[in-house]
């Protein structure tokens, strides 16, 4: 919490009103559209470009169900992606459809669309469908662009990245400005990240969506829930750009997101593990080896030390403070042998200080960002006035990659960059908009003429983009970790996330999920918030609550602030810590299912966590607002549902339909299907495994490469069709890229009192498939609820070795 009462003040009077008002910027009331259709033609690429009386309007196919639609007015920028990815072209054809309307459809069965001819309005179909027609013209006139859909049918909103509030979008309004929020609430608006992505779901589980690929300051106003919703998106720059997907479910409209914008790299199956973290101004090496010797101490499951800004010398990027860390590779050798990974911060801002090489070198190669007179820009952060790199220039991407090689020497195993909205301390929190960049960034305009508020929303792709391609130069042949607390659509290619500065609240924990659903919809998978709360103290209640749902995070990370007590776990007394290792034991069970889980997003784009309507689309309530922000999946085959507000010692849950659902810590199994009253005392999270699941599990271990020497069992849960997956690999080399891996499919069926499964390689190249090998072997396959009579293994599918028992 801030220091002093002023500093509240401060903070509450900066966040919530100097700092909007100063971003702000209101689109005009009314925009002409961009006219009636005077000709149009079928272009050499497959596209269809109708010329209209003050503009044009460009499709294209990317695929028969991705389809991207430019319209532009005169001057328009050009239309130029640091998001996308994947722009293939599938031809298209066009025909007068009679009435003043131009039909546009592909060569095979996919979307279909409509041009109005006389206001060059549209509207898109799938399989006999409207997904949305316009109810105004587009436009792009006088630097801004706008759109108005409208649906024939009622639908829920979901999407748009990290936003705070609800699951649902619906009658909200949704800023697109990359902010560095210090009174994070749940009505805050915007935070740190822009994902201008609107996904729609009906009510009877099918799902398409448009994604707005514009950096530039954006506002929503999102659909209600009446029977015709319409949404109006206005952007302050830049031609309008959008992408029509078509689903027709949640998991193909992720599938075509990340074709479009990149899918996360696999991670090292230790960044799964449980990572622990501390801003401390006066950080030290003693008292960073004196915490992870304490969690050796007392067994609990930990995998990363992280280090913040309090590891530099006078806050300068990329140095040690030689008073307090006077031996870092002494440290990280510790550390490794301690089974710990250790990640460093590095921020944009680069002290302004001519004995500073890192800052006289950027500023004689003219790589910082400048003002309008060409000087370099300077703004205040932690290190006093400091100067940024200019991301949008190819050599200052390459400049920022290389000062990573210190770390990389001293064995650093990943790297966490923050403040990269970039956030500065003015009244405005974000450099000025006159500030100036000389490369090129999404549709900005020519090179050498960009101000920042083009460049803004794209500040921190653009700073992990540097980051993550000097790693992969640096370290070839390893997996270093990088996350991020800015970004914009596609920033998973690069980096994870993690969701800002939250508080040590009820509400915070609560708002945890929503945020984190929607970002793995937006196509980021490996996302968490700091468990415990950065800002605040939680009560020892909080604490263990927030220990037990944030054993499912995918990024699992205990992290506080300078203003904070100390939040390791065994702070909060014996009880918490009784807990805390229950659960971080449980995650370390789970490991060889979530390492699955990121092999799954990395080759899909499938989220790890997922709301219940991802994987029952079919079940009316789970689209509820209350099961739907308050139970969440993990995989296909978790269902958790924390405990979310204090002294309570029961909690109502619904369990989809199914066979059965059975309590992860009693085994009782309950009918799918229904509304139930459960028990969940302090130390219990109500968790539940889908009938037909097929989990790979392992024994609790104190670190991920323990875990990685132990053998996996494949637990079963018998129904009428079973079937689970298990991807191994070394966890840390790139070797999977060229075949060292495996993936393993089980699949079975029980029929009557007979339980059949077999398992077989469904992708990868190690031979024999299950060897003796760490990390590689299936020691036993259980039967939950039972002991098999008789197994049979067939040697001609499989080679094993090892046991099956019950």
């Amino acid at each position: 919490m801030p220091r002093t009462l002023l500093d509240w003040l401060e903070v509450k009077l900066t966040t919530n009103l100097t700092q909007p008002l100063l971003n702000l910027r209101v689109p005009p009331p009314r925009r002409p559209g961009v006219g009636p259709v005077v000709a149009w033609a079928e272009g050499p690429d497959g596209e269809v470009e109708a010329a209209c009386s003050r503009g044009r309007i460009e499709i294209r196919a990317v695929t028969s169900r991705i389809w991207r639609v430019i319209v532009a007015g005169p001057g328009t920028p050009p239309y130029r992606s640091e998001s996308v990815v994947c722009l293939e072209t599938h031809p298209l054809r066009a025909q007068a459809a009679g009435g003043g309307t131009l039909r546009i459809a592909g060569e095979e069965p996919g979307l279909g669309a409509l041009v109005e001819e006389r206001t060059g309005r549209l509207e898109f179909h799938f399989a006999g469908r409207i997904l949305h027609r316009d109810s105004a013209p587009p436009s792009s006139r006088r630097g801004w662009v706008a759109s108005r859909k409208r649906s024939p049918e009622p639908e829920l909103y979901l999407g748009f990245g990290e936003k705070t509030g609800g699951l649902f979008h619906n009658g909200r309004r949704r800023i697109m400005w990359n902010t560095d929020n210090a009174d994070m609430g749940r009505r805050s608006d915007p935070i740190y990240q822009s994902c201008p992505l609107q996904i729609a779901v009906r009510s009877d589980g099918s799902a398409h969506a448009l994604f707005f690929d514009n950096p530039h300051y954006a506002v929503f106003r999102v659909g209600g829930e009446g029977p015709n919703p319409e949404t109006r998106y206005a952007a302050a720059g830049g031609p309008l750009v959008y992408y029509v997907l078509a689903g027709p479910t949640l998991p193909e409209v992720l599938e075509q997101l990340t074709l479009l914008t990149g899918r996360s790299p696999l991670p090292p199956r230790w960044m799964l593990g449980h990572h622990h973290s501390r801003w401390d101004p006066e950080e030290s090496q003693e008292k960073v080896l004196a915490t992870a010797r304490e969690f050796r101490r007392r067994g609990l499951p930990c995998d990363a030390i992280h280090l913040d800004i309090g590891h530099m010398e006078g806050y300068r990027c990329f140095t040690w403070s030689r008073e307090r860390f006077p031996d870092p590779a002494a440290m990280v050798r510790e550390l490794h042998a301690q089974g710990f990974r250790v990640i460093v911060i590095a921020d944009p801002g680069i002290k302004r200080d001519p004995d500073y090489a890192l800052y006289r070198e950027g500023a004689a190669r003219g790589l910082l960002c400048t003002d309008r007179r060409g000087r370099v820009h300077h703004s205040p952060v932690w290190p006093g006035p400091a100067a940024f790199p200019d991301f949008t220039l190819p050599e200052a991407r390459s400049w920022w990659g290389r000062q990573f090689r210190g770390y990389a020497e001293l064995g650093i195993d990943g790297f966490w960059i923050d403040m990269n909205e970039p956030s500065v301390f003015t009244a405005r929190r974000t450099v000025a908009p006159g500030v100036r960049h000389r490369g090129e960034a999404g549709q900005s305009g020519r090179p050498g003429t960009i101000g920042h508020r083009s460049v803004h929303n794209l500040y921190g792709l653009l700073m992990a983009r540097a980051t993550r391609e000097g790693l992969d130069a640096l370290v070839p042949e390893g997996r270093p970790y990088l996350f991020t607390r800015s970004g914009y659509a596609g920033i998973q290619r690069y980096a994870g996330s993690w969701t800002g500065d939250n508080r040590s609240s009820w509400e915070h924990l609560r708002m945890s999920i929503p945020m984190l659903l929607n970002l793995g919809l937006s196509g980021q998978p490996l996302v968490g918030p700091d468990i415990g709360g950065f800002l605040g103290r939680p009560t020892p209640e909080l604490m263990a609550r927030w220990l037990e749902l944030g054993a499912l995070y995918p990024f699992c990370r205990n992290h506080t602030s300078r203003w904070s007590l100390p939040q390791e776990i065994w702070s909060f007394g014996p009880d918490v810590e009784r807990i805390g290792r229950r659960y971080l034991e449980l995650r370390s069970s789970l490991l060889p299912y979530l390492y699955t889980l990121a092999r799954e997003a990395s080759r899909r784009g499938a989220p790890i966590l997922r709301p219940l309507l991802y994987e029952f689309p079919s079940d009316p309530a789970c689209q509820s607002a209350e099961i739907a922000e308050t139970q969440l999946m993990l995989g296909p085959h978790l269902l958790a549902a924390p405990v979310l507000a204090p002294g309570i010692a029961t909690r109502r849950i619904y369990l989809p339909a199914g066979e059965y659902w059975q309590d992860w810590w009693t085994g009782e199994c309950l009918p799918g299907g229904g509304h139930f009253e459960v028990e969940a005392p302090l130390d219990r999270l109500p968790l539940y495994v889908r009938a037909g699941a097929a989990l790979p599990l392992t024994d609790p271990s104190p670190n991920s490469d323990e875990a990685a020497g132990r053998p996996i069992r494949w637990r079963v849960y018998p129904a009428a069709a079973i079937s689970g997956s298990l991807y191994v690999d070394d966890g840390v080399s790139m070797g999977y890229q060229r075949g060292e891996c495996s993936l393993l499919g089980l699949q079975g069926e029980r029929r009557a009192a007979e339980i059949r499964v077999r398992i077989e390689r469904e992708a990868g190249g190690l031979s024999p498939v299950l060897v003796r090998h760490p990390g590689l072997a299936v020691e036993r396959v259980e039967l939950s609820g039972g002991t098999p009579r008789r197994v049979e293994v067939d040697p001609e599918r499989l080679p094993w070795e090892g046991s099956w028992a019950g």
